[in-house]
């Protein structure tokens, strides 16, 4: 394990880049939220996204949620209508959590 201290106000570019270096490489990373700690990997990874739940010990009927960086990445994921899309747009910078149905292409772990 390395620990890997990124300032949200300036970060630096090198310590960014060896982050996502390991997420590329499947690894997982811990990050803090507005309340907890969370453990994040890349969606397109299945293993790292395994690893999430043995380190949790997460039963598998217990989906994991996702953080998107936009509302085009929530599209990548998740089925989004028109109404549902101007309520995301309204709220999205307001720290709401939305739950929608993920896309059939998306591993059975995850919401």
């Amino acid at each position: 394990m390395i620990l890997l201290k990124v300032n949200p106000a300036k970060p630096d570019k090198k310590t960014v880049q060896k982050v996502v270096g390991c997420l590329n490489k499947g690894g997982v990373i811990i990050y803090p939220t507005d309340t907890v700690y969370g453990l994040g990997c890349r969606i397109d990874k299945p293993d790292s996204i395994r690893k999430i739940v043995e380190i949790k010990k997460r039963k598998t009927d217990k989906p994991l949620s996702i953080a998107c960086a936009d509302f085009s990445m929530i599209k990548q994921y998740a089925v989004v209508d028109e109404i549902k899309k101007d309520f995301i747009l309204d709220k999205a910078d307001k720290g709401y959590t939305f739950i929608l149905q993920k896309k059939n292409t998306v591993d059975g772990l995850v919401v």
